[in-house]
């Protein structure tokens, strides 16, 4: 496939929630690959060091945009990082893309606010859809997709048996907890992968492995 000869600027954490202890993020191991082999360049800018500090963390993003004179700036809304005066200066800048994988659950509590200010948004909720609508938005619906496992693309017909019958991977919450409960009540098992789980964390290659088998 012929790549872009453009440049994206990648605004992300590089490890999970900022934290080193946790790992590399899902925004590194996901995106920043799949992204690369789009276009000609990728920069990237690393803000885990200036989450506690927005302010810096604001200034700091746009002298990156100004230093990198990117094609499209790409970015991952997480909390209270980049407020619409920001995002404005930013999207004067270059166009942006942000991704909006929790609109199931935040979009009148965090991504309303945002997403005016942003040139073109990415959402995994179809059902956020009208919401959009609603403030003057049209977004690009989108899924987590699949990842490749060694090389290729799995289709699990091809599969004859399975190593796990129901599995989940990520980040243990009360919620998720309940659902697994609830589950097992049922007679259902999950082996559940991720921060607060017995199964621990896991990588990238475990988990498309999981995925896949």
């Amino acid at each position: 496939m012929k790549r872009w000869n453009k440049k994206i600027l990648t605004v992300m954490m590089e490890y999970d929630y900022g934290d080193p202890k946790r790992g590399v993020s899902g925004e590194k191991s996901w995106f920043l690959d799949n992204l690369a082999k789009l276009t000609e360049t990728v920069d990237t800018f690393w803000y885990d060091s200036y989450l506690a500090d927005p302010a810096v963390l604001r200034a700091k993003t746009l002298e990156k945009i100004r230093e990198s004179k990117p094609d499209l700036i790409f970015f991952i809304p997480y909390t209270d990082q980049f407020d619409p005066a920001t995002l404005d200066a930013m999207k004067s800048s270059a166009p942006t893309m942000a991704w909006f994988g929790d609109d199931h659950w935040r979009f009148d509590s965090y991504t309303k606010a945002l997403a005016p200010h942003i040139s073109h948004v990415i959402t995994t909720d179809p059902w956020a859809l009208p919401k959009y609508h609603s403030i003057g938005v049209k977004p690009i619906l989108s899924e987590w997709a699949a990842q490749e496992v060694d090389g290729r693309l799995v289709d699990p017909r091809a599969i004859e048996n399975f190593e796990w019958n129901v599995s989940f991977v990520g980040s243990a919450n009360e919620v998720r907890t309940w659902f697994v409960t609830e589950l097992a009540k049922r007679g259902i098992e999950v082996d559940c992968f991720g921060a607060g789980w017995p199964n621990g964390r896991i990588d990238v290659k475990k988990m498309n492995h999981i995925f896949a088998h």
